[in-house]
């Protein structure tokens, strides 16, 4: 479905004359074709960026030298800021035993906070000016590293990749072969055709400042900063609440032997046997207690790509796919580690009851894989693991309820997943495992079946409240392509809940787990790597500075570039959003991201493995591709920079005639005209907003970047957004079509018949169905031109349906086609019922405001039309409703409900 979605037949005949894009955009489809039909050949794919990654990060080090240990010295100086107070969240925590209940886990927590407050002092203009220049001095002076530096190493890691891919592994199949072949044929098109045209990056540190200060203002992290010491008392104010509840319910979360009965030395009696001995795994009947941060350090320990390609990605791309789980026996004497995709194992046996962290894993000798505990105890990080499980499954729910709350028919997804979230936490603390879990061991399946719970019942949720909203009015396929833009906002809101809440738990744990880092602060020269395994562990660390960085590069790209670059009428070329940010641009950043983030990583563990940066470095390059879209698409969406945004280049990247400037911004909404384009109290969803992804940017011969999509359903009417006057209208293009030259001159020459007596009545054919409203009176603070200058403006509704405007005028106000154009309306009037004409991907009303001549220019009253298409402006304006909450700026997938009063009184 995803291939039939992304690579149309009408996008893939837009990719037409666009010089050096045409070989590349064929060679992208093939390789997204072959991949389409065997998924697994991707397989073959992998080793080679990893292969080629391990070289890059021997030749870095290498070359880094002796500068590389300074450079993580400055680091570790560089986030101490950060890393101290939440360390001593755990160095500082009480010693002995843990608390026996939730009850005084919540306790334990509360009076921890405070130690929090000093990160909120970060997040103010100054220190973040002072830390991005901090950081900078380490990059460049410390460690010698420059963009034009990087980007020849990227450029070396290419070749590297595509030599690797022109080895073939022994015994490859012609499949496997052909996908390897064409991945590096088109390494080779990036690097001849793509690099050279690859722009340098502004890079100036008052300029990513102000981006950085910016992004932070947007979101309450400002407010939170400036009353840190307040939120963190109302936060240890719920926590002791939620503590008392705990304890009301008299919640034991200790089951089994409690700590102080096993004793120190029991765990040893049978660890040999354990290890290599007796392996028979005992049935799921007799696991115990749910070891919460054995079971982190081991949810991906043994997964990934080693284990299949297929298997790989479900379990890197999933929400909520299955980890493996550590669970004690009830007789505490076994410590099983329980598998999602494949056998289970047994970690440690003993004669005698043991503790988890006493098996030979966490408290033995080195080996190829133990972990060790350093300044962090076995005690407080089970305790934390176990309590930001419960938080987390709590916040997520909240944020559920929240998204409810805040949005209009945002039910039918956020009930299910916040009751099922606030259950799983409910299990956490009274169950003392994840619900899932639960579940599948009261059934005495394995893990793996868990995936029913942890992700299938939430996907089924999002499929199923998705269809909140569906159209039902229009055919079964406009009404498929309607559903997914509503699933699509649904998962992306689903997703970004789990993730967040996931990641922000994640980090916490990586970052105790790389302090308790010991041994070596390198892997020896020859023989194996017995060093504890903490710093593998680090991809939440690593991830969160990817994400940082990625997001200042995103937020470099000019908005120019936003949007598929295709214009909807055929005239765009191939090229500036794939070529080069996504397939150039992206990798090496991403690179670069995770190069950093593996060396902060390296920083906070006092250690370093050449191994993880090569694998952090080939995998990110070839990740940052695949993941651009969605995330470019997350991020930019809608950034007009505040209404500011008016391209200057059209789709072939020439300069308009017409010289062009910024806008003033979206003009203040307490005195604007306009109200939601349907009756009040119905909630309508927007799939695109202002600078929308799709086609609402400059890729257009005619750029909309100022227009909304309302998913109004086939038939429903359309209101008039502001008092003013009818001045043109067309509605014979017939329904569901995009029609060609043929179709539009049938439709001309119907509505000849109707309009003119078979003469002609306009200049020009038109490829939708359309009525156009002038804005009789024109209020300065709100109609801005260019620059701020007060304009006349026009509304445009279009796609609507056949005879859409005709019948309705007809029913509602009695009056002929010959009578419409120069009739005044009022906010709130019928205009025309909507359809999905023209280039439409469903029944939807497309709505934008543009500039055009003055009222008392244009003293026409039909039934020719009063205004001229080639007399309106050729771009659209910054304007917002009055009735929608906020700024009055409508955002992307989402509803929004309407105060515009139905009325079928027309003014005089």
């Amino acid at each position: 479905m995803l291939g039939s979605i992304l690579i149309q037949p009408q996008m893939l005949a837009r990719m037409h004359g666009r010089g050096v894009g045409d070989e590349m955009a064929d060679e992208i489809v093939a390789i997204a074709h072959q991949l389409m039909l065997d998924p697994a050949a991707a397989e073959a794919v992998l080793p080679a960026f990893q292969a080629a990654g391990q070289r890059f990060a021997d030749a870095l080090i290498a070359r880094l030298g002796p500068r590389l240990p300074q450079a993580l010295t400055e680091l570790r100086g560089l986030i101490e800021p950060v890393t101290q107070p939440i360390a001593s969240l755990a160095t500082g925590a009480p010693s002995g035993p843990g608390p026996a209940s939730n009850a005084d886990l919540l306790e334990r927590l509360a009076d921890s906070l405070e130690r929090l407050a000093p990160i909120a002092g970060l997040l103010t203009d100054a220190q973040i000016r002072s830390t991005l220049q901090r950081a900078s001095r380490i990059l460049t002076d410390t460690l010698g590293l420059s963009q034009a530096g990087f980007r020849a190493d990227f450029l070396v890691l290419l070749g590297e990749v595509r030599a690797e891919l022109r080895t073939h592994p022994a015994g490859a199949s012609a499949r496997v072969k052909a996908v390897r072949e064409a991945f590096a044929c088109l390494l080779s098109r990036l690097e001849r055709d793509v690099y050279p045209r690859f722009p340098t990056l502004d890079l100036d540190l008052d300029r990513l400042a102000g981006i950085l200060i910016r992004a932070l203002r947007e979101t309450p992290l400002p407010a939170i900063s400036g009353q840190a010491e307040c939120l963190l008392g109302r936060i240890e104010a719920v926590l002791r609440v939620l503590a008392e509840i705990a304890r009301a319910a008299a919640i034991n979360t200790r089951g089994g032997l409690p700590h102080a009965a096993v004793p120190a030395a029991s765990a040893t009696t049978r660890s040999a046997r354990g290890r290599a001995g007796s392996t028979s795994v005992p049935p799921r009947s007799e696991d115990g207690q749910y070891c919460w941060y054995a079971s982190w350090l081991y949810a991906r320990h043994r997964q990934g790509f080693k284990n299949g390609f297929g298997t790989g990605l479900l379990q890197n791309i999933t929400p909520g796919y299955p980890g493996d789980e550590v669970w004690l026996s009830t007789d505490q004497k076994c410590l099983v580690l329980r598998r999602a995709t494949v056998d289970d194992a047994v970690l440690h046996r003993a004669d005698a009851p043991f503790a988890w962290h006493q098996a030979p894993q966490f408290a033995g000798p080195a080996s190829r894989e133990h972990f060790s505990f350093g300044a962090i105890s076995p005690g407080f990080l089970e305790d934390w693991t176990r309590a930001t499980a419960i938080l987390q499954k709590s916040a997520a729910g909240f944020w559920h309820a929240v998204a409810m709350g805040m949005g209009e028919r945002e039910y039918a997804c956020n009930i299910p997943l916040w009751l099922w979230n606030w259950t799983d936490a409910v299990a956490r603390g009274a169950g003392e495992a994840p619900l899932p879990s639960l579940i599948v061991r009261s059934l005495g399946w394995g893990v793996g079946s868990s995936w029913l719970f942890s992700s299938l019942l939430p996907m089924l949720t999002v499929l199923g409240g998705s269809f909140e909203g569906v159209h039902t009015k229009t055919t079964a396929g406009l009404g498929f392509l309607q559903w997914l833009t509503l699933i699509g906002g649904d998962a992306l809101s689903a997703y970004t809940i789990s993730g967040a809440t996931q990641g922000v738990n994640d980090f916490f744990l990586s970052l105790f787990t790389l302090i308790n880092q010991t041994g070596p602060d390198g892997p020896p020269a020859v023989g194996d790597d017995l060093r504890p395994a903490n710093w593998q562990r680090a991809d939440p660390m690593i991830g969160l500075v990817n994400l940082a960085i990625g997001f200042g590069f995103r937020a470099l790209i000019p908005r120019d570039d936003y949007g598929l670059p295709f214009d909807i009428n055929g005239g765009a070329s191939f090229g500036p959003l794939y070529f080069p940010w996504m397939l150039l641009g992206a990798p090496l950043i991403n690179a670069f991201g995770n190069m950093l983030g593996t060396f902060i990583a390296w920083a906070i563990a006092r250690n370093h493995t050449p191994l993880q940066l090569g694998e952090k470095v080939g995998l990110g390059a070839l990740f940052g591709t695949l993941t651009f879209i969605i995330e470019f698409y997350s991020q930019r969406d809608g950034s007009t920079d505040g209404g500011r945004y008016n391209p200057r280049i059209d789709p072939a990247d020439t300069p308009y005639p017409d010289t062009r400037s910024d806008f003033a911004g979206y003009p203040d909404k307490a005195g604007s005209p306009y109200h939601l384009p349907y009756a009040a109290d119905t909630a309508m969803y927007v799939g695109q907003a202002n600078l929308g992804f799709f086609s609402h940017a400059r890729w257009n011969s005619f750029p909309q970047v100022y227009a909304y999509d309302f998913a109004h359903d086939f038939g429903d009417e359309i209101l008039a957004i502001r008092d003013g006057t009818v001045v043109d209208f067309f509605d014979w293009i017939p329904d569901n079509i995009q029609p060609n030259t043929t179709q539009q001159n049938a439709a001309y020459d119907a509505s000849k018949l109707v309009m003119a007596a078979g003469g002609n009545w306009r200049n020009w054919l038109t490829g939708w169905n359309f009525i156009v409203v002038r804005h009789d009176t024109r209020i300065d603070t709100q109609d801005r031109d260019q620059g701020g200058t007060p304009v006349s403006t026009y509304a445009v509704y279009g796609h609507g349906a056949t005879a859409g405007v005709r019948d309705l005028w007809q029913s509602l106000y009695g009056k002929t086609p010959l009578q419409i154009i120069g009739t005044r309306v009022r906010r709130g009037n019928p205009l025309m019922r909507a359809g999905s004409t023209g280039v439409s991907f469903h029944n939807h009303l497309h709505l934008h405001v543009v500039p055009g001549p003055d009222p008392a220019t244009t003293p026409g009253t039909g039934p020719l039309p009063i205004v001229e298409e080639n007399d309106l402006g050729n771009y659209t304006l910054p304007f917002v409703f009055a009735d929608a909450p906020g700024d009055g700026v409508l955002t992307n997938l989402r509803w929004y409900r309407s105060r515009n009063t139905r009325s079928t009184g027309l003014p005089p």
